[in-house]
């Protein structure tokens, strides 16, 4: 299982990896790009996620927990956006952060 702690990792690109069940705590990934990976049961806690893009990812049973989701989006949707959905308003959630999947 691949963890990541209190790293400074903007910019970065992961394509084509399995981070399977990985955990990501108190790392910057502003401007990341997640491509082709498999990420379920991920853990992201407080992180820096700032307009980080996931495209054709897995994240069955991944969580989000107190993170910056500002522009973050998963397959070119905005999570604030369906996060806001989710909650039933236009509430911005770009802070709060708390998401997690399962199919």
């Amino acid at each position: 299982m691949a963890k990541f702690e209190n790293a400074s990792m903007p910019n970065t690109v992961f394509s084509d990896v399995d981070l399977e069940n990985a955990r990501f705590r108190a790392v910057a990934m502003a401007n990341g790009l997640f491509e082709d990976i498999g990420l379920a049961g991920a853990r992201f806690h407080n992180a820096d996620m700032r307009n980080t893009r996931f495209e054709n990812v897995s994240l069955q049973n991944a969580s989000i927990t107190d993170a910056n989701l500002a522009g973050m989006t998963i397959n070119g949707h905005l999570v604030t956006d369906l996060l806001a959905l989710a909650s039933g308003g236009g509430k911005d959630t770009s802070r709060s952060g708390n998401l997690s999947g399962s199919d």
